[in-house]
């Protein structure tokens, strides 16, 4: 909304001057003396608008005389109209902060409420309908999202238009992982298309230099083979093809030393669950933490400490190269216990080193769960921080640790 103006004290005594002139040209009789009273003086301010340090500092051109009009017209017995002209605008940043803010604690339906609260002209606005369909993803309601594609799917895509290939090709990944999770097999399949092959040849000539967009999309293209390969029970050439892209563990390497560089540990944190997700966790692992030191040992898991170290390196890199803050204690949470998680599920073939790899990422979760109820009670109503708890009941039922 547009800003109240005000005046120095030149400008008040010309608005008196000129209002005063006015009043005496159009009716001869003196002004009474509540008039008077109503006339600010030269050694008089008007009070200053609330919420404004220095009003004087922003005068406009020409100020004294379109206020002075503004009082002649709204004054008792003058003729004309008066049209005000209201220029509204939302912050958009406010918004996305906030719907920032509940992903990262796992409120989905609040944010999917956020969205529908938004003003109208927001809600088309690209920046915020991805994160309204992330969030819808990010919650599994599939069923919501296929009703938004059928829906408002074109409209959208019809604004993205002009940000890019990236957004319109995530949205459209996205849109087929819900189809697919709703639906099952889908005819006319786009992650078979020419536009996934190019979508795929983009993501592997920029690899190590991804942006946020680019990394949810690679994120979700691998979601959608593995969907694809669990409903169709063979390997496809697209699959073959997205492999291509695992290619290099170095690329792999740089992409993680690249949101490293840049404190983008969400990315990072959707990066792996992806990967764990794919080719579990040892492999995602060595995939981005091998910087050819072999960090990760290539063959069985090990079991000494010097293992267990390039297993969390990632935790170590967080914590150290930035101040610790609330964001990155809820990431690093998340990622340590999927990891104990999707260990305890597809690692029985090695129990005892998987054993003591839990036993340590969930010591580190640990400690990243207290410190975030210590320092802010309802942060154990979170999803990251009850997704902890619920581990730890169930690793005690399956996996008793008693590791030291």
């Amino acid at each position: 909304m547009s800003d109240t103006l005000h005046h120095s004290d030149e400008d008040n005594i010309s608005r008196s001057n000129a209002a005063e002139s006015e009043m005496a040209h159009r009716d001869a009789d003196p002004p009474t003396p509540s008039q008077e009273e109503r006339e600010p003086t030269a050694s008089e301010d008007p009070p200053d608008a609330p919420g404004i340090d220095n009003p004087r500092s922003i005068t406009a051109p020409n100020e004294a005389e379109a206020e002075t009009e503004a009082h002649a017209l709204a004054s008792p017995g003058s003729a004309g109209s008066l049209e005000v002209v209201l220029d509204v605008t939302y912050d958009l940043e406010a918004y996305l902060e906030e719907f920032s803010r509940l992903a990262r604690k796992g409120r989905f339906e609040a944010a999917v409420a956020l969205f529908h609260a938004c003003p109208p002209d927001l809600r088309m606005h690209p920046e915020c309908a991805l994160d309204f369909v992330d969030a819808l993803s990010r919650q599994g309601a599939y069923g919501a999202l296929a009703d938004f594609a059928a829906g408002e799917g074109a409209r959208l895509m019809a604004r993205l238009r002009g940000c890019g290939a990236a957004p319109v090709q995530y949205v459209r990944c996205v849109f087929e992982l819900g189809r697919w999770r709703v639906c099952g097999a889908v005819d006319g399949s786009w992650r078979e298309g020419v536009e996934a092959g190019d979508a795929r040849s983009q993501l592997r000539a920029n690899f190590e230099r991804l942006d946020s967009v680019q990394v949810q999309l690679l994120c979700n293209l691998m979601q959608l083979d593995s969907e694809v390969e669990r409903s169709t029970k063979r390997h496809r050439a697209s699959t073959r093809e997205a492999e291509m892209i695992m290619g290099s563990s170095s690329d792999w390497h740089g992409l993680y030393k690249h949101l490293l560089s840049t404190n983008r540990i969400w990315d990072m944190r959707d990066l792996f669950h992806a990967l764990y997700s794919r080719y579990g966790v040892a492999d995602a692992i060595k995939l981005s933490l091998d910087d050819q030191k072999r960090v990760i040992p290539s063959g069985a898991l090990g079991s000494d400490n010097s293992d267990l170290n390039g297993w969390f390196r990632f935790v170590l890199d967080w914590t150290q190269c930035f101040p610790r803050d609330e964001s990155t204690d809820f990431a690093l949470l998340d990622l340590l216990v999927t990891m104990s998680l999707q260990l305890l599920s597809h690692g029985r073939e090695n129990a005892e080193a998987i054993k003591k790899i839990i036993a340590q990422a969930m010591t580190h979760a640990n400690h990243f769960a207290i410190s975030l109820s210590l320092g802010n009670p309802e942060n154990v109503q979170t999803s990251p921080y009850l997704k902890w708890a619920l581990a730890h009941q169930r690793l005690a039922r399956e996996l008793p640790i008693n590791a030291s």
